[in-house]
Parts: structure tokens; sequence; C-alpha cells
């Protein structure tokens, strides 16, 4: 199976939903930085290298992709392409747009969650934006619920269907604006994110029962999936650390 299919990845192809992603970062000064996790072939990346606009530094994985991507901004001295994991290799910015791999979509969530930019626009599976945003007591309310917005103000764009990728994937995406609230280190973000795991992972349980367990009072009768993600936060952190942490 091809390696991009395989993480779910599918290239976006449509100009006006490139234009979307772009328009949020109108404001970029021509001395901030614009990240790009995932340049694919270079079809966003070219449109971010155009005109006056800010600094660009993108990254792909794919060697045979990050020489098409190189291709496509040939001559532009504002763009830095780095052939590596975005993840490892770009470290500050000021602004983001991506459309990452379905697969890598937490990842980039829990990743974005340590770093101090002004705003990121992204285009997720509409399930998993759908999650991100979800209130306290929704069926689907869980550990990616409570992590993203504890650390983002979360806005939900439109809805972008199949016929806009190539390969056409089989559901929907979801434009995406994220702000920081707080800012975590790395390691405080994989933390969280896998305390607040551990919590949800007990289902439709109820909180007492974990407090009972932990030796806490005071947590009421409501179900894990029914505290904000701030009560779940506090629950989560005082479950026994896991090796690593």
């Amino acid at each position: 199976m091809n390696r991009r299919r395989a993480l779910g990845q599918h290239f976006l192809r449509s100009g006006e939903v490139l234009r979307e992603l772009l328009e949020p970062l109108g404001d970029a000064k021509p001395h901030e930085v614009v990240a790009e996790v995932g340049a694919g072939r270079g079809s966003l990346t070219r449109l971010l290298a155009a005109g006056d606009g800010p600094l660009v530094v993108s990254a792909e994985l794919d060697e045979r992709l990050c020489a098409e991507a190189a291709e496509a901004v040939r001559g532009s001295w504002r763009v830095e392409l780095v052939c590596g994991d975005a993840y490892s290799v770009i470290r500050r910015f000021d602004y983001l747009v991506s459309s990452p791999p379905y697969s890598m979509s937490s990842r980039t969530i829990e990743w974005l969650a340590s770093k101090g930019f002004r705003l990121a626009s992204l285009l997720l599976q509409e399930e998993f934006v759908e999650k991100m945003s979800l209130a306290p007591s929704s069926r689907r309310y869980g550990a990616i619920s409570a992590f993203s917005q504890l650390a983002f103000r979360i806005s939900v764009g439109r809805r972008v269907g199949p016929g806009s990728f190539s390969p056409a994937p089989r559901v929907r995406s979801r434009l995406v604006l994220l702000r920081p609230r707080v800012l975590m280190t790395e390691r405080e973000a994989r933390w969280a994110l896998s305390q607040l795991r551990r919590l949800f992972s007990r289902g439709r349980g109820r909180a007492s029962k974990v407090c009972r367990d932990l030796g806490i009072e005071g947590c009421g009768d409501g179900r894990i999936r029914d505290l904000s993600p701030r009560e779940a936060m506090a629950l989560a952190a005082a479950l026994p650390a896991r090796r690593g942490f």
C-alpha cells in the first residue's frame, strides 16, 4: 500500500479550499513565520510563497513528495523546505496551516499544545473536529474533547467534501481554527493527553467510583463524560502516572 494512503493522506486539490485555508492568515506580517505540516506536492506551499507575505517553513516526510514541493517553490527565498518529520524539525512559528493525514490528527493537536503560536488553520476529518468541540455529556465526548478545549479556543468552519481531494476519501473533512488557550511543554502535553485517555477509557463509569479509588471526596455522582474539561483534567491528573513521564 502507498505510504501516504496508509497514513490516511488525501491531497487537497480544490483551489477554493486552499485559499480558504490561507484566508485566516491574512494578518501575518512579513517578519512573522508561517509553518506548514506536510508540504505534499507543494500546492499550498506555492500559494504561501506568492507575493510579499511572511516567511514560510514547510516540512515533508516523503522524500519524493518533498522533491515535488521543492520544484513548486523553486526560486522563492521566503520558503524554507525541510525533508523530514515536521513534528521534530519545525520549532517556532506564528501561524500554522496544514491538511495533515487523518491518522496524524491527534499527534498534530498534541504537538500544537506545546507551541506558542497565534493561529492555526487546519483541515481535518470532520468526525475528529466534532470530537474536539463536543460538550460534556455528549455520547462521544472524550479525551481529545477535553484536551482540545483546555489547550485551544476552537472555531469550527465549513465542511469539505471528498471531491476536493485526490484520491477522494470516504469521509468528509472540516476547516477549523485553533488559538492557544494555555501553553504546555511537550512533556506536559503528552502526559495530559495520556492521563485523559486513561480516565475516559473507563467508558460510562462514574466519576465518584474513580474518586473513591483515589481517596478523593466531593466528586458527585455524575459519569466521567459529564465532567467539564477542567474537572476531567483535575481527576485525570490524580491518576497514578505510568512509567515514562
